[in-house]
């Protein structure tokens, strides 16, 4: 197979990942995977090396864990339990956090910490090992920077 094709095939599969489709349809998905599958196919010479990209092509496709029934087509794919986010889909949801801080601070104050901790815990829980510090960290920024905690006059370090 040639290298063109290849490189095409571990585009395909690097972009199926499911980090890519979080918020988006089932279909959205499909649309894409379709048209990526029809395009790498047309780039096949014909013979034997048709027959390996069609090989490649259903592997992928039997692997994207994404098959639903036509009814659930629209239902937008979520991030599954068990999988670690990315740093960067950690970071995103510290982003949320901090964002939502304005309406916690605004809650009766015995129950703003019970409503930061209801988030931040799950955030921490899901991080994989060596992002827990990172996590960590911020969400202390959070409640630094929102004085939920005590901290100096120094500004809080993101990392």
């Amino acid at each position: 197979m040639r290298d063109e094709l290849k490189e095409a095939i571990q585009a395909l599969s690097a972009g199926q990942r499911f980090e890519h489709w979080y918020g988006k349809t089932y279909r959205q998905f499909w649309d894409w995977f379709d048209a990526e599958d029809a395009r790498i196919l047309a780039m096949a010479a014909g013979g034997a090396e048709l027959e390996a990209v069609r090989g490649a092509l259903l592997d992928i496709r039997a692997d994207t864990g994404r098959d639903v029934p036509d009814e659930r087509a629209d239902d937008v794919i979520e991030q599954a339990r068990g999988r670690h986010p990315t740093r960067a889909e950690l970071d995103t949801r510290i982003a949320d956090l901090r964002a939502q801080m304005t309406e916690i601070l605004a809650m009766e104050e015995k129950d703003q910490m019970d409503a930061f901790a209801g988030v931040a815990d799950e955030v921490l829980e899901d991080a994989r090992l060596e992002d827990q510090e990172h996590v960590w960290s911020q969400l202390q920024c959070i409640l630094r920077d929102t004085g939920l905690v005590p901290g100096d006059d120094e500004p809080c370090t993101e990392a």
